[in-house]
């Protein structure tokens, strides 16, 4: 499981342009040397390379868990979750559809909320 942090990798980064080396940058931050070097050669974040797959937006998703807390907060979202039936199980498709998602089918199903 990855232990280290996006600043850590920049800190990383920093230290071999400044310098030092990738293998002793890899070992000061806990960074595998691979990922420095793929940084390095201009390689993505896990989280840039699957955003295009993505069902919501950034926007959309802080929205969601937004209102998701604030529901639990009010202590609803146990009704929330377990009271949805019907067209209420589809809201990442029916819903909150993004724009450029053409896929209607992917997101669906009765535990969607739970796994949420």
């Amino acid at each position: 499981m990855k232990r280290y942090t996006e600043e850590d990798v920049s800190n990383a980064l920093q230290a071999i342009i400044d310098g030092c080396s990738t293998r002793k940058a890899s070992r000061d931050w806990n960074i595998p040397a691979t990922t420095l070097r793929g940084r390095l050669k201009g390689a993505t974040t896990i989280r840039e390379a699957k955003a295009p797959y993505q069902r919501l937006s950034q926007a959309q998703e802080q929205h969601l868990a937004r209102w998701i807390i604030e529901q639990g907060a009010l202590g609803w979202i146990r009704v929330v979750v377990t009271g949805l039936s019907g067209p209420f199980l589809h809201p990442p498709t029916n819903v909150v559809k993004t724009d450029n998602s053409s896929d209607t089918n992917v997101g669906k199903g009765h535990t969607w909320i739970v796994a949420f």
